[in-house]
């Protein structure tokens, strides 16, 4: 990464904004723009692989990076956003170190091979493909970008039942609630306990060449910070989210800095009061999900996060940042991830109107 593009001292100020961000001590929202390129139509742009398993198995971990290096160099960097690569292997790559198969077919899809809840193993495959060419990647990044504003992202492990449904089907996991809920139980802690394990390898490893930890959406943090979730929560009720999901999610918190949550869904609503009980969450994104109205419908839920001492995270197009600012007035306490493809003066005049009082 050329620091002419992106100079530290710019990267330290974001990092100092997000830290008043998370205490709710921000008078703006923080606005990443994760697709701004003076040449819309740049030969990177159509080589560059959104995750990892698209490229080739004989490309090394190396030329990976030096593709991402020009990416990175190419991109625009408008208001809070900076140069980040995502270690991104699909939703979920702890599921293949548990045994899950993993397929590309434009995009990363991971297929169940537990037959039953005893044929998941209860420590993760280190030695996998999946694993080691993860942390093969994340060792050529820190060689690449050791000193420079380049951030690296840890990779989107998954949790609690979304990964066990990736390891044994939806429909089978909610059979086994029923039939057996304490080996339930003991695999959802064989999950979060490998979770804890190799969300704190990657962080190892980024740490000792980067001064902060980023996230999905853009959140930087000068601890460390992931998104929790679990989707498949949306196919269980209040009680058994609160019996089978939160303690996890606790924990999670605890363990974490600045930690926020992922509710994927209006039925998933119902476990927001619960969320916003957790003195140590941070955050909150929620996704009304595809068809449901735009983000300026949903302002009472937006409030309801604010007024309870959280932020708010929101993947969001142009078009509904701009209404959504003109139904709230100000846009505080709001994280806006704007992921269209935009030229720069059109990114600047956005951000301009976004963050104005």
């Amino acid at each position: 990464m050329n620091d002419s593009i992106f100079p530290v001292d710019r990267l330290r100020k974001i990092s100092d904004d997000w830290d008043l961000f998370w205490q709710g001590k921000l008078d703006r929202p923080m606005v990443y723009f994760g697709n701004v390129f003076e040449d819309l139509e740049d030969p990177i742009l159509k080589k560059r692989k959104i995750s990892i398993p698209e490229y080739p198995a004989e490309m090394s971990a190396a030329e990976i990076i030096d593709i991402e290096d020009t990416y990175l160099n190419a991109m625009s960097y408008v208001g809070d956003t900076y140069p980040c690569f995502q270690l991104f292997f699909g939703p979920g790559n702890l599921s293949a170190y548990l045994g899950a198969r993993l397929e590309v077919n434009d995009s990363v899809w991971f297929f169940p091979t537990a037959a039953e809840l005893e044929d998941i193993p209860n420590t993760i495959d280190r030695e996998c493909y999946w694993y080691k060419r993860l942390h093969d990647v994340l060792r050529a990044a820190k060689a690449k970008w050791s000193g420079t504003s380049v951030q690296v992202m840890t990779s989107d492990l998954g949790q609690n039942f979304d990964v066990l449904a990736e390891l044994r089907g939806s429909a089978e996991v909610c059979m086994d609630i029923m039939d057996k809920p304490e080996l339930v139980k003991e695999k959802l802690q064989v999950i979060f306990d490998g979770w804890k394990d190799c969300y704190q390898e990657e962080h190892d490893i980024i740490s000792s060449f980067s001064d902060y930890s980023a996230g999905p959406l853009g959140p930087l943090s000068k601890t460390s910070t992931m998104r929790l979730q679990s989707d498949f929560s949306i196919m269980i009720s209040n009680d058994m989210y609160e019996e089978y999901v939160l303690p996890s999610v606790i924990e999670a918190c605890d363990f974490l800095g600045d930690p926020y949550y992922h509710l994927d869904g209006i039925p998933q609503l119902q476990y927001l009061d619960s969320l916003l009980e957790i003195e140590k969450l941070r955050g909150i994104e929620f996704v009304s999900g595809a068809g449901a109205a735009p983000p300026k419908e949903w302002t009472h839920i937006y409030k309801k996060i604010l007024d309870a001492g959280k932020q708010h995270l929101i993947y969001i197009s142009v078009n509904d940042a701009l209404e959504l600012k003109k139904e709230m007035g100000t846009l505080k306490g709001f994280a806006l991830y704007i992921g269209e493809r935009l030229t720069k003066d059109r990114a600047e005049a956005v951000y301009k109107q976004l963050i104005e009082v």
